[in-house]
């Protein structure tokens, strides 16, 4: 999962935009729609800072329990 988020963090920032997270939940196997996937970056945006850091996604990918699922 690091591996994957590193490779898709395009500009090295050590976060994702909406579009690497896009990527990176391709590459890992996940099919989204393009409104899920608005979805899921807002969800997962909890500082709404922009971007999706690797705490941010790697809580929502192993289903940690602060996520309210629910939203998407």
């Amino acid at each position: 999962m690091q591996e994957a988020f590193n490779r898709f963090d395009t500009d090295g920032n050590g976060s994702l935009s909406s579009s690497e997270l896009a990527m990176v939940a391709s590459d890992l196997g996940a099919a989204f729609t393009k409104n899920e996937l608005v979805a899921v970056f807002d969800l997962l945006d909890r500082d709404h800072s922009g971007d999706v850091s690797f705490e941010e996604f790697s809580k929502w990918w192993l289903g940690d329990k602060e996520v309210d699922y629910s939203l998407i």
